[in-house]
């Protein structure tokens, strides 16, 4: 199968060799034309017309001009009046039946066949949904994948996705492209869970060593029996979750014991006694 660019060159040098042959037809175009622009449009404006090699003072002042309208232009038709003035002479003195002006527009035709003629092989080529070059580049590369992934183990996989690999490989091969795309991505996000899900345990084992280092540490210290003592003491709760213990020592004593709490204004307001007088009714 050939990529768009060999398969747009093949068609390009076709439509040039249809050009040169209508030009050469009955001695009807300038020889230097007839030379250089087959070549030019063949070098598809990699080099300025006027720099491709010796040229005659009449055609060398074509070229320059054409190089100012750009390679672009001239694959529109936008060509140089240089073109009709070389032709109508040339015409004057050929035994063709063409003027410089019928010439000239026939020119312009072909050019712009040549144009079209690249412009819908590229887009049937490439672009086609059934036989386009970038559809089957697709589909190989959706084909290698898959062969890559037939040989995942089970392990590698979450469990709730292992059903993927029950496929029958076979019958995916030959399946549309559609349902080898919905496979492959399933499968890549199966392994990517997979993945992130045994980074995830390697984190927690880096986590839990380096925190029974550190109680190691603490300990070591006497850290923890001092966290203990308090603990025993119940000197770790807070106010509002501490309970009554035994009055056995000062050590097992409540921080409420040291705290006197301020009252709250509207329980002072609640206790006062009304100071308004009671009122006979009318």
């Amino acid at each position: 199968m050939l990529c768009p660019d060999e398969g747009r060159t093949k068609l390009l040098h076709e439509n040039v060799a249809d050009l040169a042959t209508w030009m050469a037809s009955e001695d009807q175009t300038d020889p230097e034309i007839l030379y250089w622009i087959p070549k030019y449009i063949l070098m598809r404006g990699d080099k300025p017309l006027s720099e491709m090699g010796f040229m005659s003072p009449q055609f060398k002042a074509l070229a320059v001009s054409q190089d100012l309208i750009g390679w672009r232009e001239f694959t529109e038709g936008h060509i140089s009046t240089h073109f009709h003035a070389i032709q109508s002479f040339h015409l004057s003195m050929s035994s063709s039946f063409l003027n410089g002006e019928d010439w000239v527009k026939q020119f312009i035709s072909k050019l712009l066949q040549i144009t079209h003629a690249q412009w819908i092989f590229r887009n049937i080529s490439l672009h086609d949904k059934t036989k386009g070059y970038l559809r089957n580049k697709k589909a190989g590369e959706i084909l290698q994948i898959i062969n890559e992934f037939s040989e995942v183990a089970p392990e590698e996989i979450p469990e709730d996705s292992r059903f993927l690999l029950e496929i029958n490989f076979t019958d995916l091969v030959k399946s549309n492209l559609e349902h080898q795309t919905y496979w492959t991505l399933a499968m890549d996000a199966a392994v990517k869970a997979q993945e992130l899900e045994l980074a995830r345990g390697a984190r927690a084992k880096r986590v839990r060593r380096r925190l029974n280092t550190k109680i190691a540490g603490r300990a070591k210290l006497g850290i923890t029996a001092v966290e203990q003592e308090i603990r025993r003491d119940g000197m770790h709760r807070s106010p509002a979750h501490s309970v009554e213990l035994p009055a056995v020592g000062i050590h097992q004593l409540t921080i409420d014991r040291f705290v006197k709490r301020r009252p709250h204004p509207a329980s002072l307001i609640g206790n006062m006694k009304s100071n308004k007088r009671l009122r006979k009714p009318d």
